[in-house]
């Protein structure tokens, strides 16, 4: 049996049993994990392995999150039968992945406006790339002292703001500079 059919077996037998988790309805296109735009849903626990966790735990809780595509593959089959585990294990996953783009030393305007314009274009969107990055891994955190946790702290929060504006992430999205 192939894992799409076992998924599509077991979304007709437990499917019902999924609510939407959106604790902010203007927040249900956006993924719950990271803050990107939300095409899919995620399934907590993950539909591929219901049966074993079932078998194992007694589920009480049965979630579907707004997700971007990134955070859903991460995520995938990992037996989480929580929200928010799931939520840090994925962002370990995202550190993993971008801790290059994440090292990158940060520029300030006037480093970046002394550069000739192909290198200051260059500079401009390896900022945005690593500040989108930073923003996904601080997305729905609530402590102060979670930067520390990140362990490479080569970026300035307050720069966040000024290079990502949550409304235009698909500008970011779309940038193929290190795709």
């Amino acid at each position: 049996m192939t894992k799409n059919h076992k998924r599509n077996i077991n979304e007709k037998q437990f499917g019902h049993k999924y609510k939407l988790y959106c604790p902010d309805e203007d927040k249900r296109f956006i993924c719950f994990y990271c803050g990107d735009s939300a095409p899919t849903i995620d399934h907590v626990p993950s539909l591929n392995c219901i049966h074993d966790l079932r078998l194992e735990y007694e589920i009480e809780n049965y979630f579907k999150v707004p997700c971007c595509s990134e955070c859903n593959s991460f995520a995938s089959d990992e037996p989480h039968l929580d929200i928010f585990e799931r939520r840090n294990f994925i962002k370990e996953k995202i550190k993993k992945k971008y801790k290059r783009i994440l090292m990158l030393p940060d520029w300030d305007d006037n480093e970046i406006n002394s550069m000739g314009p192909s290198f200051r274009k260059s500079l401009k969107a390896q900022m945005d790339y690593k500040y989108f990055i930073a923003y996904r891994l601080l997305y729905g955190e609530t402590t102060t002292f979670y930067l520390n946790q990140i362990g490479y702290n080569n970026f300035d929060p307050r720069k966040i703001c000024k290079y990502v504006d949550p409304n235009d992430l698909q500008r970011i999205e779309n940038n193929s500079y290190y795709v």
